[in-house]
């Protein structure tokens, strides 16, 4: 049964957070991969990896992920993480902030490894929040404040 038709008490859903090292799926690579399966409420699985990348981070990414280029000398390729991921993702819905970018890197990050896996249809939270919460500016730190929560460091 595909997970759009299932209630969801019962939809298994695999949020999804990426940092790259620029904006253009294209030039630039993933330097950083999380995803939380999340059942009922619940998380039941979680896992993050820093990537190992030749590509550098623009200065403008750098700026905003913090992820400097040794912290990345020892982490696993793509390919070498690809079949963990596929495994969260399989039978889930995709959630992530900014759906289109992270969608774009993903789905050229499991070709390039030889995995038929896509991100199908994904729920947008940026899209959401810009219908649901009146904000001045909807990343992930104002939309906490604007909702009364305790904001954190995302990246």
């Amino acid at each position: 049964m595909a997970p759009w038709t299932l209630p969801f008490a019962r939809c298994p859903f695999a949020l999804i957070d990426c940092e790259m090292t620029g904006l253009d799926p294209a030039r630039d690579a993933l330097l950083e991969v999380a995803v939380a399966r999340v059942l009922g409420g619940v998380v039941v699985d979680r896992y993050t990896t820093l990537l190992r990348t030749e590509v550098p981070s623009v200065p403008g990414a750098a700026a905003l992920h913090g992820i400097e280029p040794a912290a990345v000398l020892d982490a696993p390729d793509f390919a070498d993480v690809a079949p963990r991921l596929d495994a969260l993702l399989d039978g889930a819905v995709p959630v992530m902030h900014g759906v289109d970018l992270d969608v774009r890197f993903l789905d050229r990050a499991f070709a390039d490894a030889g995995c038929s896996r896509r991100i199908g249809p994904a729920i947008d939270t940026l899209r959401l929040a810009r219908r649901a919460v009146h904000a001045r500016h909807y990343n992930l730190s104002a939309l906490c404040g604007s909702l009364g929560l305790e904001p954190v460091r995302w990246h």
